[in-house]
């Protein structure tokens, strides 16, 4: 009898935090299924609990203590429960937390577990034998309850009831603490039932039903009447409806109106047979979302409340109809059954039409035209009355789609193959082809605002049938929904749904309306505005509402059926009399209050499981440290969404990883490979079947370690290295580069010496031999001869004198590489020349120059004073250096009498040799007149190329 008892706590703080209440439904209306994760069921299930995230605790006989989010079970704790198999009962922390928790074992005590560290208790004040039953009263104290007595955690300790309690010699079956009153009530297998006043007076003994009550949870002034003959428990759901286990299956009882008050008017009662998981229930709970869950002997069931609640039939329909009367009333017909009227909660057969009804169409005259399989028929107040037909109408049957009056005591019927036929005074007249009409069956046909009549056709014409003849309906023409499937008509405008979207025309114009996302709607087969304002379709994903509030999406499954497009019945979706919402689809019909639309509003809240690196899996600690050299990461996660996981969806995204959020729908892992070393940010969120997502992200912190040679201190030991060694090869290199250029110079030394030793020197000795010769000769004519020839060879010892000077000006100052002091020395060695001022000035912080860049700039500058000096009789020249961030440049400038570059003579080659330097050097040489007269000369070479 105490397998099946457990804390009646658990309901109060499920119901605490739980959706919105409801007027309760049947049993049968509510969608129940056998929950097995993993595809395996459970086996029996001992007791129940939801935490405060949301998770439920189970307490099994194979699997040990098990947290379940609606998809996954898992056993968090199996390690360390190991050693105290077979748990019983559980009681979580004083606000649900999960953190905190004691579990009771089968003949094993009591397990405290707080933050995952585990201290067990046995023997001692501990009574012996399994602990079936585990409270907590209102000031905090701990109740065990064992078959072999009752124990209390006071400051960190149990001890054994106080005698004080008055209850002698107990033999314990069952304890509940009333969330309401804190009382303490237990019940003694030969005392009966007891209750401690607060938990706090002795015991003493009260009639069976109060026991019953305060475990039910029943309200204040609501008596405990069912029979006490089982000892089945009892819980009472936020909708008003009363769960029993008896021996075998669930009871289920509502009251009929209101608040609970007297006797249950309703029950109902489910059984193995029925379909659920086993014989026996062994628990019963309200979860915060609003499901019901039984646990029972071989499994687990849940029983969610639909946001649309469908009728319950004794057999498949078959492709209803649904048809609202003025009456309020609602006709079903499918080709299966006779017609179904449901009126005031209950639906009655109407056997007397038969079955296989394709139409059914509310008279002026108070009468329903019913054609199908029967033919036509007319129905009023019980008596039926058949409608003579053409006889080439006589076999149509179910093809007869859609009957509609036309408002002069006419009407005009579909008929599927057959055509378009207007019935006035009991004639019948295809029109098919004639005044207007295509030679096609309409899908569809509505009153319009004008009392006409209007035709929608398959192909996408839709016409109106006015003074004999059909015409064009304005703005229609270019609707773009495909074949129409629905066509609401208002005052001021309508609506038309089809196979490729939904448009809204107004004033003339039709207007695309699209769903979430901008995604067209497909195979909208009903639309319908309530009472409110709003509108609501009927398509391929399920129910919208858009318009008046806020925008609902309902899925198919929510009592809803599979969407009957392509059925062409007149519509799917209808509001009756009353403002209810009614669908027909598949085999279900169902209805929604839209004054009452209740949604999953609880929010998921997401928790980090576990990390599993290389196959290696590790705790999911704040800050945790990730392995070096680690291939491949999985990080679990989860989010308890009981109503319906099949329909949940994460998002996720690692911060430096992940572009934006990755859509992992329903999987709850998500993938890495070769991550880098770093600390990085894993941002996980939830969103529960109706699109509610969490309250704010989930971010979970860990650090991926380097391996030795991916550390800080390694790559700045290999930073340095590379400087060293970029250091080394620079050094390497300038000396190299000195060592070629001291043995350029050397050369150009010792050519300048021999050039002044030989050359030179010879030919000044002959240049005496000359002049000595001249002395001798006294033809004039000789005499003028030799001295021009004295003349030439004066120019060529000058010319070459100049040359060695070059060459051992370069080597000298190539040797100081000073840029100033080699320019300066230019004018001094032209300082015989003329009696020009010369200055040099330098711009920017000096920088030692290529060998190259430096020979070739002292070469261009010494031609450029040369040919200011000697051609353009300049009175001063000025040499401008600038060391520039991006560009080394030489100006030389004269003012002096000019000339144009491009007039070089012939045989004259300065210019042409400074350009060639220039190129030479990786720069360019820009020669230009100066205004007011006068020369410059600009070398310019990029610092890359100019500086070391």
């Amino acid at each position: 009898m105490f397998k099946r008892i457990v804390p009646g706590i658990a309901f109060a703080m499920a119901c605490a935090v739980g959706v919105a209440p409801a007027t309760p439904i049947g049993l049968f209306q509510l969608q129940h299924s056998v929950v097995q994760p993993g595809g395996e069921p459970l086996g029996q299930i001992l007791s129940m609990a939801q935490d405060s995230d949301g998770f439920l605790w189970l307490t099994t006989h194979n699997g040990g203590l098990l947290r379940f989010d609606g998809q996954q079970a898992v056993a968090p704790y199996a390690g360390p429960l190991a050693s105290f198999p077979a748990p019983m009962a559980i009681l979580l922390g004083p606000r649900g937390e999960s953190r905190d928790m004691w579990v009771g074992h089968r003949r094993n005590g009591i397990t405290h577990i707080v933050d995952g560290v585990v201290t067990h208790y046995e023997g001692g004040a501990f009574p012996p034998g399994t602990a079936f039953a585990i409270k907590r009263d209102r000031a905090g104290i701990v109740w065990a309850m064992t078959t072999g007595g009752v124990a209390r955690f006071v400051d960190g300790a149990w001890q054994g009831l106080p005698s004080s309690f008055g209850w002698a010699k107990p033999h314990p079956e069952n304890m509940v603490i009333d969330a309401a009153t804190g009382d303490v009530y237990v019940q003694d297998a030969e005392q009966g039932a007891l209750v401690s006043r607060g938990g706090q007076a002795p015991f003493k003994a009260v009639p069976r039903t109060e026991l019953d009550h305060a475990a039910a949870g029943l309200p204040a002034g609501v008596p405990w009447t069912l029979s006490q003959e089982d000892d089945g428990q009892a819980r009472m759901t936020s909708d008003g409806a009363l769960w029993f286990s008896p021996t075998e299956g669930i009871d289920r009882f509502t009251w009929a109106d209101g608040p609970v008050r007297g006797t249950p008017a309703v029950h109902e009662h489910m059984s193995y047979a029925d379909g659920l998981s086993g014989g026996q229930v062994m628990d019963v709970l309200e979860d915060r979302e609003g499901n019901v869950w039984l646990a029972t002997d071989k499994g687990l069931d849940r029983f969610r409340r639909p946001h649309f609640t469908p009728l319950v039939f004794d057999r498949p329909l078959g492709r209803p109809i649904i048809t609202p009367m003025p009456d309020g009333s609602l006709w079903i017909t499918s080709n299966r059954r006779p017609p179904l009227r449901y009126a005031e909660g209950r639906l009655t057969a109407m056997d007397a039409l038969g079955d296989g009804i394709s139409s059914v169409t509310p008279m002026a005259d108070g009468s329903v035209l019913v054609a199908g399989l029967g033919g036509v028929r007319r129905w009023h107040g019980g008596a039926v009355q058949a409608v003579a037909v053409p006889a080439a109408l006589a076999h149509v049957g179910t093809r007869f789609k859609q009957v509609i009056e036309d408002g002069g005591g006419g009407w005009w019927v579909t008929a599927a193959t057959f055509g378009l036929y207007h019935v006035e005074h009991g004639a019948w007249t295809r029109v098919n082809g004639t005044a207007g009409f295509p030679d096609e069956t309409p899908a569809l046909m509505r009153r319009l605002p004008d009392a006409t009549i209007g035709f929608a056709y398959g192909s996408g014409r839709f016409l109106a049938y006015a003074n004999g003849r059909a015409h064009a309906i304005p703005g229609m023409a270019e609707v773009g929904v495909g074949a129409p499937l629905a066509w609401l008509i208002e005052p001021d405008g309508m609506w038309v749904g089809g196979t490729h979207g939904l448009a809204r025309i107004a004033h003339g114009a039709a207007h695309a309306v699209r769903a979430a996302g901008g995604t067209p709607y497909r195979d909208v087969s009903g639309i319908a505005r309530d009472t409110a304002g709003a509108v609501w379709l009927y398509h391929h994903d399920g129910v919208d509402r858009i318009g008046g509030g806020s925008p609902v999406h309902i899925a198919v499954g929510e009592g809803i059926g599979e969407n009957p497009a392509g059925a062409y019945t007149p519509s799917s979706l209808m509001v009756d009399a009353a403002g209810k919402v009614w669908v027909a689809g598949g085999d279900a019909v169902a209805w929604i209050d839209p004054a009452h639309v209740v949604l999953n509003t609880v929010r998921p809240s997401v928790k980090v499981d576990a990390l599993v690196a290389d196959q290696a899996v590790r705790a999911a600690a704040a800050g945790e440290v990730i392995p070096a050299l680690t291939r491949t990461l999985r990080i679990d996660y989860t989010a308890p969404m009981l109503r319906w996981p099949e329909r949940s969806r994460f998002e996720y995204q690692l911060s430096g990883v992940d572009e934006g959020w990755q859509q992992a729908d329903t999987r709850r892992s998500a993938y890495y490979t070769n991550l880098a070393p770093g600390r990085y940010a894993f941002r996980v969120r939830a969103f529960n079947e109706d699109g509610v997502g969490s309250a704010q992200d989930t971010v979970y912190h860990f650090r991926i370690a380097p391996a030795w040679y991916q550390t800080y201190t390694f790559l700045a030991c290999v930073g340095l290295l590379a400087i060293a060694a970029a250091w080394l090869a620079y050094r390497y290199r300038v000396r190299a580069l000195t060592r070629r250029l001291r043995i350029r110079m050397d050369e150009r030394e010792r050519i300048a010496r021999d050039l002044h030793d030989t050359l030179l020197q010879g030919f000044q000795g002959l240049v005496l031999r000359f002049q000595a010769i001249e002395r001798h000769v006294a033809d004039a004519k000789v005499k003028a001869m030799i001295d021009k020839a004295l003349t030439r060879a004066d120019a060529a010892l000058v010319e070459g004198r100049e040359t060695v000077a070059l060459l051992r000006d370069s080597a000298e100052a190539q040797g100081s590489r000073n840029l100033a002091a080699a320019l300066a020395g230019i004018g001094v060695e032209r300082a015989d020349l003329s009696a020009a001022s010369f200055r040099v000035t330098a711009h920017g912080r000096p920088r030692e120059l290529a060998a190259d860049v430096f020979t070739n700039a002292v070469a261009i500058a010494r031609e450029a004073v040369l040919n200011a000096l000697q051609h353009a009789a300049a009175p001063s020249v000025a040499i401008e250096v600038g060391y520039g961030r991006r560009t080394f440049s030489l100006r030389i400038v004269d003012n002096g009498r000019g000339f144009d570059p491009a007039a070089e003579r012939h045989g004259h080659w300065g210019l042409l040799g400074m350009r060639e330097r220039a190129r030479a050097a990786g720069g360019a040489l820009v020669i230009e007149a100066v205004a007011g007269g006068g020369t410059a000369v600009s070398f310019r070479c990029k610092a890359p190329r100019a500086y070391l």
